[in-house]
């Protein structure tokens, strides 16, 4: 009877061994980097004309500007975080963006009306590697008729 607890016990402590050990390997084998900060500027040009422009939205309606935020994410697209980075009427701002070092960051700068409807807006992926990342937002240079063939 001795000689089966002794057996149990030690297939169970080889089991725990097997499932143990390798875990323990991994968790000291991958260390974590410490977050990395990205600095994100944007700047209007020409803010009394953008802040004062109409813009057309696709439902037909005539929006005014409210804000330029910043949208990022760094985990495939999840649980995006959102900061306004420029305010009514003022032409600079920044934001301060922290992940992983060298972390794929999606960022997308966008112009908001004040019922957070987006009037314009861009993307892009970037590696994060502390350095700062610019964008200009700026009104059209011109708005024209569109003119196609009829058929």
């Amino acid at each position: 009877m001795k000689n089966r607890i002794k057996a149990y016990s030690f297939i169970l402590a080889l089991l725990l061994a097997l499932v143990l050990v390798p875990a323990l390997c991994l968790a000291a084998a991958a260390p974590v980097d410490k977050p990395q900060k990205m600095l994100v500027k944007a700047d209007v040009v020409d803010p009394k004309l953008f802040w004062s422009y109409p813009y057309i939205t696709s439902d037909g309606f005539s929006r005014m500007p409210a804000a330029v935020q910043v949208v990022w994410s760094t985990a495939n697209g999840f649980d995006p975080e959102k900061a306004v980075v420029i305010a009514t009427g003022k032409d600079k701002g920044q934001v301060e963006i922290a992940s992983e070092r060298n972390a794929y960051v999606d960022i997308e700068i966008q112009v908001i009306d004040a019922k957070k409807v987006v009037l314009g807006k861009t993307s892009l992926q970037i590696r994060n590697t502390g350095k700062e990342v610019s964008f200009a937002v700026y009104p059209p240079e011109t708005t024209a008729p569109t003119i196609e063939l009829a058929q």
